[in-house]
Parts: C-alpha cells; structure tokens; sequence
C-alpha cells in the first residue's frame, strides 16, 4: 500500500530513521545526523538554509529549594551545548 503525506514528530531519532529508509527529506538536528553524515548514509541537501536558533531553558521550582548540585548541572549542560553547537 502506498501512502503519501509528509511525516512531522518531536522525536528526532525517528526522523533519522524515516531518511535513512529513503522516506525523503528530513531537518535533523546536527548532533542527530552527525554520524549518519560521516558514514554517507545521509547526505546534506540544502547546505546553504539552517532553521531559526532554539533556545533551551533549565527551569525549577524555586531558588529557595534547589539542590545543591543544580547550578553545576546547569553550568555543566551550557558549557557542553555551547561546545557542542559552537554558540559556547
């Protein structure tokens, strides 16, 4: 049976697998598509047009009740998203 139609998902991963199966093309976070980039089982299509920047957000409760370890878990996830995206 064939189907048409465009395929959307929040979940990254399945979009990979939806390319990798030749289902079409998909916008693939980089870190996602890393690996099947180098390998040559993706290839990159539209080199010149890159989606709008996300931000993300670390949110808790309170500062009155935070866990010790919190702010070093929220220094820690900048520095690596920073190293990792080129943005640090």
């Amino acid at each position: 049976m064939a189907v048409n139609g465009n395929l959307s998902a929040g979940i990254s991963s399945l979009l990979l697998e939806a390319a990798v199966a030749g289902c079409g093309i998909a916008m693939l976070p980089e870190l996602e598509a890393r690996g099947a980039i180098a390998s040559g089982t993706l290839e990159v299509v539209l080199p010149e047009w890159t989606p709008k920047a996300l931000s993300v957000y670390g949110i808790y409760l309170s500062r009155d009740y935070q866990p010790d370890g919190l702010p070093l878990f929220l220094d820690a996830l900048q520095r690596r998203l920073g190293e990792e995206t080129g943005h640090g």
